[in-house]
């Protein structure tokens, strides 16, 4: 019975690349709030519903 699981490192990597990409659009968000602009937080598909 093996059940087939992500190696701790992937996961770990894994989750700082979400955790950058969050920060990033946070960036660009308060950017875009600041200067009165638009058009700086378009999200890749893979992100959106995640708001």
């Amino acid at each position: 019975m093996s059940v087939t699981r992500t190696s701790n490192p992937r996961r770990i990597i894994r989750r700082i690349t979400e955790i950058w990409s969050e920060l990033d659009y946070a960036q660009r968000r308060l950017l875009e709030i600041t200067t009165g602009t638009s058009g700086l937080t378009r999200r890749s598909k893979d992100h959106q519903g995640r708001d």
